[in-house]
Formats: structure tokens, sequence, C-alpha cells
């Protein structure tokens, strides 16, 4: 009797062995293609985050260029005649937005605002993207019309 209880136990331990490859090879499948699926959608999201925060920090930066200028009149009592400020009347000399020389630090960005036609107002303003502290690449440029 006791040697078919230690039989039946050893076939038991036998049928224990684990996955059979078969199993194995079918998950290592399905994961594959889990894989090959996933990743390509993770870069995409990836590159469409990055792209928005370089939209927001431009909009951050066309709602500076625009507080600048309608402090400028309240301050000076006239309109501002560019943005660099170079002749001293222009937006470039508002240190109340941090806006100086036609540049502002927003995060990890740096906006340099500059005129794209030289004719300054009633035209364009072109917003340059860098990340700070560099000049280049310019990561993003967008152009806005002069504040009126």
């Amino acid at each position: 009797m006791e040697t078919t209880n230690m039989v039946k136990r050893a076939q038991d331990r036998r049928r224990q062995g684990g996955f059979t490859l078969i199993e194995l090879i079918s998950v290592i499948i399905i994961l594959g293609i889990l894989a090959a699926v996933i990743t390509p959608k993770y870069f995409d999201m990836t590159s469409k985050a990055q792209d928005a925060t370089y939209q927001g920090a431009l909009s951050e930066g066309t709602a500076r260029l625009n507080m600048a200028y309608a402090t400028f009149i309240m301050e000076m009592g006239k309109k501002p005649t560019d943005v660099t400020g170079g002749n001293g009347v222009g937006l470039g000399n508002s240190t109340l937005l941090n806006l100086t020389a036609g540049k502002t630090n927003i995060g990890d960005f740096d906006i340099t605002y500059g005129d794209p036609t030289g004719t300054a107002p009633d035209q364009l303003v072109l917003l340059s993207l860098t990340a700070k502290g560099t000049t280049t690449p310019v990561l993003k440029t967008k152009s806005v019309p002069w504040p009126n």
C-alpha cells in the first residue's frame, strides 16, 4: 500500500512540471505583438506633448508681449515703436514683465521677440523659442500681429 502511495506522489510531481514550450512561445509572441503596437503610439504621444509644451510657451510669450504693450501705453502715454527697445521707446524697457532687450524667460525656455519684416509696428512680431541660456537651435517660431 505504501508503495502505491509513493508511486502516485511521484506521478503527481512529474505532472507539475510547469509550462509547456508551446505555452511559453505563445506568451512571448503575444507580448511581442503588444510591444509592436504600443511603441509607435508612445513616441507619437511624446512628440505631441513636446509640441504642446512649445505652443504653451509661445502662447505665454504672446500674452507677455500684449501685456508689455498695454503696460507701456499706460506708463508712457504713447505707443511703443519697436519690440527690442533699442531707441528707448520700445517694449525692451518693460521690466515689469521681465521683457528686456526683446527677450523673456518662460520656465525652461527663452523667447526672443523680433521684427521679421523690418517694419516694426502694425506688422508682425516673430517669437523664437529656444532652450534657456542658448541661442540655437530654435525649437519653434510663431508670428503674431503687433498689438493695437
